[in-house]
């Protein structure tokens, strides 16, 4: 088995294209790389995708096929994404709502209204006051869709770090300052979020909860920006044999994790084992780390927290001896810089994949599950997914459940939004018993 990311298939005429690139193909994703990064420190310095493809001596063809190749998205996506997060650290350093748009290098004001709420789902002088009081809104988009988002946090009802009540998620996480809680209610089109720890808050904590709030509904993809559902929803209802996945799911969002390595600690812990025991799983080593949260729950172990630990106490709670070490040597590989998660936001897919698969205990499956939920790529096909080989299985009224091979063939189709098909494809084992 192995990670599907997006690999596009190129034309000769596309092939040829890479003679553009100083250093010939092997060089391709490093100054890719190396132009998102300088999009990142300086977005004000380009203004749209063409400038980004002159900087980078490149067409703008090629920029595009790369974009979407190394980062799942596209140029002027990212260019966006970037002037909002620069943005962002420049209304919570207290810049007035216009000179953070110039600085940030939008056209005007009008223009970074617009982009800063289908990002940030806050206005840019709301987000500025983030922080002074524990309670926030953020607009949803008009087809957010609650029900999948509700139920995907709360599958496990005896969960410490989130729980579902109604149509409330009390989603827990750590900032600087300790752990936290913030309860989101989405009625009426909106979020309604409140803070809660067990100390003053200050506005840093509202701000990461802000975050992992935009995160827990899905309204951010990996580089920060707003989420191209329906960009991806019109391609498939353009095609009979795609239409049926997204008809009666439209807005449907992927829930991503506070971080990477929360993904990773949850896709480690449920590789070959049943839902219901992974939730054992997961609470039994939130038992022995993480932090006590309001409302009896607790935030998420850091990295940290679990490196410190001896196996053996992993495995006297059910883990099995493999799953117990490869569990604390990643922790200790994060927590050294050998895993350096938090340094590939950023990074092209490729290389987050290769250096996830270089450490023991990371099959394809557990890498394309971190890429998707903690990552938030577009692209990915977590291959061998015991749900997804189902729902495909049902999907096309097929005799067997498909193998590897015949798994990434049924989701080419889906390239390059194959981590929201595959999204789909996990909600629909939800429209009838199994």
């Amino acid at each position: 088995m192995s990670v599907s990311t997006a690999r596009l298939r190129r034309s000769d005429a596309a092939e040829a294209d890479r003679s553009e690139l100083p250093g010939g193909a092997g060089g391709e994703r490093e100054r890719f790389e190396a132009l998102l990064a300088e999009v990142r420190r300086e977005p004000a310095a380009f203004g749209g995708a063409a400038a980004m493809a002159v900087s980078a001596g490149l067409s703008t063809a090629k920029l595009r096929r790369g974009f979407l190749e190394h980062f799942h998205t596209t140029p002027e996506a990212a260019l966006v994404a970037a002037r909002v997060g620069r943005a962002e650290e420049l209304l919570a350093r207290g810049k007035s709502v216009a000179d953070a748009a110039d600085a940030a290098g939008f056209a005007t004001v009008e223009e970074f209204h617009e982009a800063f709420i289908r990002a940030t789902g806050m206005t840019p002088d709301a987000f500025r006051k983030l922080g002074r009081t524990p309670e926030f809104v953020l607009a949803l988009p008009r087809d957010f869709l609650p029900g999948p988002t509700l139920r995907s946090w709360g599958r496990d009802p005896g969960s410490l770090t989130e729980r579902v009540e109604g149509h409330r998620i009390l989603r827990t996480l750590r900032t600087a300052a300790g752990a936290a809680l913030v309860e989101i209610e989405i009625a009426d089109g909106a979020a309604r979020c409140r803070v809660e720890a067990e100390r003053p808050i200050d506005p840093a904590t509202v701000r990461a909860a802000h975050r992992v709030a935009r995160r827990t509904l899905g309204l951010v993809d990996g580089h920060g920006g707003a989420v191209a559902v329906g960009l991806f929803e019109r391609r498939l209802l353009r095609d009979r044999s795609t239409a049926p996945l997204v008809a009666s799911r439209r807005g449907l969002r992927i829930p991503l994790t506070a971080d990477p390595f929360e993904a990773l600690t949850w896709a480690v812990l449920g590789q070959q084992v049943n839902l219901a025991f992974a939730f054992t799983l997961r609470r039994n080593l939130l038992s022995l780390v993480g932090a006590p949260a309001p409302r009896g729950l607790r935030a998420h172990a850091t990295a940290a927290e679990v490196a410190r630990l001896d196996p053996a106490d992993l495995v006297r709670r059910q883990l099995s001896r493999s799953k117990a070490q490869y569990l604390v040597k990643l922790a200790r590989g994060v927590e050294s810089g050998e895993l350096p998660l938090a340094d590939l936001h950023g990074a092209a897919a490729s290389r987050i994949e290769e250096t996830l698969l270089a450490r023991r205990g990371v099959g394809p499956w557990t890498a394309a599950y971190v890429m998707l939920r903690g990552y938030g790529l577009a692209d990915c096909v977590p291959v061998g997914d015991a749900g997804l080989t189902l729902a495909l299985q049902r999907f096309h009224r097929l005799d067997a459940r498909p193998d590897a091979a015949r798994t990434r063939e049924l989701m080419a189709p889906y390239a390059p939004f194959r981590s929201f098909a595959t999204f789909h494809f996990w909600n629909s084992l939800g429209d009838s018993p199994p």
